[in-house]
Order: C-alpha cells, then sequence, then structure tokens
C-alpha cells in the first residue's frame, strides 16, 4: 500500500537523522531476552522470539485500551480468533495475528495512523514472528482471519462494552458468536493460548 510505504520513509528518515538508540531501546522480555525492534533485518529479530514470551505478553494486555467491563486480553481475543477458523495454517495465523503486539503493546486502531514509525515498527516485528513460526501468509489468508476476528470484535463489543451506543462502521452487518464471553484471568489466559498453539502445531499440515 502506498500508505505503508511512505510510513516506511518516514520512519527509515528518523532513523537516519536520529540514529536507532535515541529513538527506542532494546526490549526486555518475560524469558530474558533482549529484543531489538529495530535489529537491521527481520532474521536478527527472529532469534529473540519466544512463544513463552508471546504469551506472557498476550495474556496481560487488555483489549480495547482497558475500557471494557471485565479484564479480557489479547490472548483469550486470539483463541476466539483460531477457535472460529480451520486448518492449520489458518488457526496458526490467527493465534498470532496481534503477536507484535506482545513487545509493542496495543495501540488502538484509531490512533495507529497517527503513529506511522510504529506501523513500520509493527510490521516488521510481525513478519520477524511469522518467519520464526513458518507461517506464509497470502490474501486469502488474510482476509480469513480478518472476517474471523471482526466476528470476535463484535461479540467483544456486545458483551464487554454494552455501554457503548456508537456503531463503529467496519462492524457494521458483522454477525456475532452466539455464545457468551467468559472473562479469563491472564494466567488463564496464557495457559489456554499455549494449550491452543500446541494442539495446532500438532495437526496435520494443510
Amino acid at each position: 500500500m502506498l500508505v505503508d510505504k511512505l510510513h516506511e520513509l518516514l520512519a527509515r528518515a528518523l532513523l537516519y537523522f536520529f540514529g536507532p538508540r535515541r529513538l527506542i531501546a532494546p526490549i526486555s522480555t518475560f524469558t530474558g531476552q533482549c529484543f531489538d525492534p529495530l535489529a537491521r533485518n527481520e532474521w536478527e529479530l527472529v532469534q529473540d522470539i519466544e512463544l513463552a514470551d508471546i504469551a506472557q505478553g498476550l495474556s496481560n494486555i487488555c483489549r480495547f485500551n482497558g475500557q471494557v467491563s471485565h479484564f479480557h486480553s489479547v490472548a483469550a481475543h486470539s483463541v476466539l480468533v483460531c477457535d472460529m477458523v480451520e486448518g492449520k495454517r489458518n488457526k496458526i495465523f490467527a493465534l498470532l495475528h496481534d503477536s507484535s503486539e506482545y513487545v509493542l503493546g496495543d495501540v488502538i486502531s484509531p490512533l495507529k495512523r497517527l503513529f506511522p514509525v510504529y506501523g513500520w515498527i509493527e510490521r516488521r516485528v510481525m513478519k520477524a514472528i511469522l518467519l520464526r513460526f513458518g507461517v506464509q501468509v497470502d490474501k486469502e489468508l488474510l482476509a480469513t482471519i480478518k472476517r474471523a476476528d471482526r466476528v470476535v470484535m463484535a461479540t467483544e463489543k456486545r458483551d464487554l462494552m454494552p455501554a457503548t451506543a456508537e456503531e463503529w462502521s467496519y462492524l457494521k452487518g458483522v454477525p456475532t458468536l452466539p455464545e457468551k464471553i467468559v472473562p479469563l484471568l491472564p494466567h488463564e489466559a496464557r495457559e489456554l493460548f499455549l494449550q491452543r498453539f500446541a494442539e495446532v502445531r500438532a495437526m496435520p499440515d494443510d
């Protein structure tokens, strides 16, 4: 996309003029990794990516900036998306589709377009994560997970943000899941995420 390319050019210009270490320092993780989002290439990032860190980070990040009736983590959200789709590749990508947030945090969509450098870093971290777990993404896969993600998001809005009268245009006409969301504590979401990931990895290849 043209916008993504412009964001990348701006990010690279900032890195050139200010230097990477003045913009962001390496990020310490739960397992003791030192994750550098500004490593020279995605392959350098891959060696510091651990599933345990992803599960730990996502299970402690609340959806919708915490503006919900009960704590609901990105890890729990990812499991719901995973359970909506069929096939090993779809399920793995569903579990990982928000995984860059484990080191970058969850910047809500209305703000992301205001932070082009964040968007560029988010995309390269995501690329490294997909390389780490051997996931090849194409338009069909993206479309499949986007549909499931929207259904889960609409369900989360229904169950966790009942006072929000505003209609979100991108959820117009999107169905919701029949069952209500059951809130999970962070440690419960972490274990469920790891369990589901192990189950999916054990599935036969598509």
